[in-house]
């Protein structure tokens, strides 16, 4: 799982740890991994007004693509990220964007990810676990520079619960990391499930 599918992966793995359906192993891509609640003096509005996304319906698709590009200048999207980024909305005969997710439904999600008990989830997986958290670009700016130190404390914590736990960290990686870096993270998938065939 990645982003907020880490956490729904985690949360699977935590309620069906027996029988034929429980995971063999699970793998979170740069998610799963905080405990939102859990940093200090995080509060329901900070996050709120930190993660609410930008209002884009309306907005002309080159001007969308041009933001894209100034929003990952270290990555460098090419054609066909920008085709993939493009399918999560709507084109209309105006070439104009309208997310697919709503926005109230984004704010639900992100409602549910504030809520969410990382820790307690994890304390009860009994499969194998691989991390890969994504490191973003040097310098890193000040604000994701807390966000970097935070997810380093929570896997610390995560270490702490599950001895043993695989980590491997993707350095000077954005969030999106299946597109980033697709080669790398299928070998990871790959090593990970060889280690834990047996």
């Amino acid at each position: 799982g990645h982003s907020w599918g880490a956490s729904l992966a985690l949360d699977y793995a935590a309620r069906v740890r027996f029988g034929p359906n429980a995971p063999a192993g699970i793998i979170l891509v740069d998610g799963g991994m905080i405990e939102m609640q859990a940093i200090p003096g995080a509060t329901w509005e900070s996050t709120r007004q930190r993660l609410t996304p930008p209002n884009m319906a309306g907005m002309p698709v080159d001007e969308f693509v041009e933001r894209l590009h100034s929003w990952n200048s270290a990555w460098g999207p090419d054609d066909q990220d920008i085709s993939i980024i493009l399918s999560n909305f709507e084109i209309s005969d105006e070439e104009t964007i309208k997310p697919r997710l709503t926005l109230d439904r984004h704010m639900q999600i992100l409602a549910a990810m504030w809520e969410f008990p990382t820790y307690q989830r994890f304390s009860q997986v009994r499969c194998p676990v691989l991390l890969i958290p994504a490191a973003p670009p040097q310098p890193i700016p000040t604000e994701a520079l807390t966000f970097h130190k935070n997810k380093q404390a929570g896997i610390h914590h995560l270490t702490q619960l599950k001895p043993g736990l695989d980590v491997e960290w993707f350095e000077n990686t954005i969030h999106d990391v299946p597109m980033q870096r697709p080669d790398r993270l299928a070998h990871s998938i790959q090593a990970f499930i060889h280690k834990h065939s047996s």
